[in-house]
């Protein structure tokens, strides 16, 4: 149902002609004729619910026919999966950042904050070959892909994105939020960029943050007229 709902969304925003051009300029369409639509394919890779690196031709023709009245054999499925079928999704995906990046509808009313950050990561499970590049944290999965995204909400653009192997530590992300801030910006933070230096920082550029609390962590509020021992020592 998630998946559905994403898709309509994403069909609502973009549109068919959209997918049309991306998929002629990747050289993935390069005729009218075909099976598997830009569409098809697009919802066979992203939001059919198939894993594509686990799942048989088999499998991913059943959901072809059942779902979108496909029908088409495992060898001729995956004929479509080559060069020019990633170069189409990677377009895909970098149209709609631009897009989002350029966009400057207001998706917030908002009276108090000059902006609003949102700081967020994903991480991706690659197959073990790709270890060398993308290494992840532990053997349990050893080839990680994280995405790290900085979004300011008022414009709802996308003021960066880094991708990285796993192993990275999400922190190092945090310095891309220190030239964006202005006074009374706000950042939203996950766990993952939980720092105190960086929550200082965010501080003496006179603006906020909102952070989950790490296991462990106590909070103290100074106390104005604190006991005192009889020999002058505060008493904690």
């Amino acid at each position: 149902m998630k998946n559905k709902q994403l898709l309509n969304k994403f069909n609502k925003s973009i549109g068919k002609s959209f997918l049309e051009d991306v998929a002629k300029a990747s050289g993935f369409k390069i005729r009218n004729s075909g099976k598997i639509k830009p569409e098809d394919f697009l919802w066979l890779s992203c939001f059919s619910g198939r894993n594509l690196c686990t799942s048989s031709l088999e499998e991913l023709c059943s959901s072809l026919n059942l779902r979108r009245d496909i029908s088409i054999s495992p060898q001729a499925l995956d004929q479509r999966f080559t060069n020019l079928s990633t170069e189409f999704l990677k377009n895909v995906f970098f149209s709609l950042c631009k897009s989002q990046y350029n966009s400057n509808t207001n998706a917030f009313k908002n009276k108090s904050f000059s902006k609003i950050f949102l700081m967020d990561s994903t991480e991706i499970k690659l197959p073990d070959r790709y270890r060398g590049n993308y290494r992840g944290a532990n053997s349990t999965n050893s080839s990680v892909l994280k995405i790290n995204l900085l979004l300011e909400l008022l414009n709802y653009s996308i003021k960066n994105i880094e991708i990285t192997p796993g192993v990275t530590n999400e922190q190092n992300f945090s310095k891309h939020i220190y030239p964006e801030l202005s006074l009374d910006s706000i950042v939203l933070k996950d766990l993952g960029y939980f720092n105190f230096n960086d929550f200082n920082k965010i501080d003496e550029r006179n603006s906020f943050f909102i952070s989950r609390l790490k296991a462990g962590v106590r909070l103290f509020i100074q106390n104005p007229n604190p006991e005192v021992k009889k020999n002058g020592e505060i008493l904690k």
